[in-house]
């Protein structure tokens, strides 16, 4: 059985405590909390009680902690300028189940973390709610609810089996290039799956891409049963939208199936190179593009060009779109 040490808010009532924060740098108390469970038990579990947690530095997450809150109840406020939580070169940690507010930077950053779940976390602000970079292996992100970042809302960039699922991201602005979800330079042997999530309200103000799932620097991804709406360019009229895809060229495969995509559209006076949104754009080689739903977009499918090559396109639907398919020829 995992050792558990209890970090209560000063809002707390009750004795049953380990550490008691006083409001102020609460980081120390959490962080020594988990430096304890590192050192003396070789992992364990910490547990918030309700309250809110204000901190002052960045909390480092340790190989073998789960970090677990009370549910939205357990508010770990962030100060201006720094990262919540950070997760380095450790294996096995877990966050879950708490609210987290972020200011200018990415809310959670994971490097080179193996193994790393995040379950149940709802994140307010920052630049990016969770962001994972370098080569790290295994990852699951679950249950999330994040909104109101100024780039995006989970960027990715991790090998190994990758889990994206039934997260709800929603209502970020941007002028200048805004995502919901980011596949970001994974390896050729991933295993990336994006399942069930519900992205929403994102809205382009200025000469950028506003898009859903974002299929950026790739290999090998399963995105499926995901629900896209609500994603407009508005003002400039070179800015557009994206439900799924990505504006670059590639090699790389991509498996969109069973998606419903609704009411990517641009508000403005621009055509498709100056500003037209689609549904799925599939610009990138060995794509499958099947039995998705496209609603009330620009456009509903788009091959990007002519030299795009096993692009297969089969048993979409498509209502009220300006066209289903756009630019022929797949194979």
């Amino acid at each position: 059985m995992a050792f558990r040490v209890l970090v209560a808010s000063s809002t707390y009532v009750g004795d049953d405590w380990n550490y008691l924060c006083d409001g102020v740098a609460d980081q120390l108390e959490i962080q020594n909390a988990i430096d304890y469970l590192d050192q003396a038990h070789s992992g364990g579990i910490v547990e918030l009680t309700y309250g809110t947690f204000t901190t002052a530095a960045t909390i480092n997450m340790r190989a073998n902690v789960e970090v677990r809150g009370a549910g939205v109840s357990t508010i770990i406020a962030g100060a201006s300028g720094i990262r919540v939580f950070t997760i380095t070169s450790v294996a096995d940690a877990v966050l879950a189940d708490m609210k987290v507010t972020g200011t200018t930077l990415a809310t959670i950053l994971a490097t080179t973390a193996n193994n790393l779940a995040i379950r149940r976390i709802t994140v307010s602000g920052g630049s990016i709610g969770i962001s994972t970079t370098s080569a790290g292996s295994g990852l699951v992100v679950e249950g999330c609810d994040i909104s109101g970042q100024s780039a995006g809302g989970i960027d990715v960039g991790h090998s190994g089996t990758i889990d994206i699922r039934n997260n709800k991201i929603y209502s970020m602005t941007s002028a200048t290039g805004i995502y919901g979800i980011r596949l970001n330079d994974l390896a050729d042997t991933a295993d990336f799956r994006v399942t069930g999530n519900e992205i929403y309200d994102l809205e382009m103000t200025g000469t950028g891409v506003a898009i859903g799932i974002e299929t950026s620097i790739f290999r090998t991804a399963l995105i499926q049963d995901n629900f896209i709406h609500d994603l407009y360019a508005i003002g400039d009229s070179t800015g557009r939208a994206i439900g799924i895809g990505s504006t670059s060229a590639g090699t790389n495969a991509m498996s969109a199936i069973g998606n419903t995509i609704v009411k990517i559209l641009s508000l403005n006076s621009g055509l498709y190179s100056s500003g037209l949104s689609v549904g799925i754009l599939a610009s990138q080689d060995n794509q499958v593009i099947e039995s998705n739903a496209a609603k009330n977009c620009d456009v509903g499918i788009h091959v990007l060009n002519s030299s795009v090559d096993k692009a297969y396109v089969s048993g979409n639907f498509a209502q009220d779109n300006g066209q289903l398919i756009d630019r022929g020829g797949c194979e």
